[in-house]
């Protein structure tokens, strides 16, 4: 980005692990019939 940043005294730095290498071309592709379930939970949750 060209633009500055802004000041934030509570930024800190993550570094994460490197990740293996892995494959571009690994593709799932399915075919099937599908249900539709709709229940509602007490809670009023889907």
């Amino acid at each position: 980005s060209s633009t500055p940043l802004a000041e934030d005294p509570n930024w800190s730095v993550t570094e994460f692990e490197t990740t293996p290498v892995m494959s571009t071309y690994l593709l799932a592709y399915i075919v099937s019939e599908f249900q539709s379930v709709n229940e509602t939970a007490q809670n009023g949750v889907l």
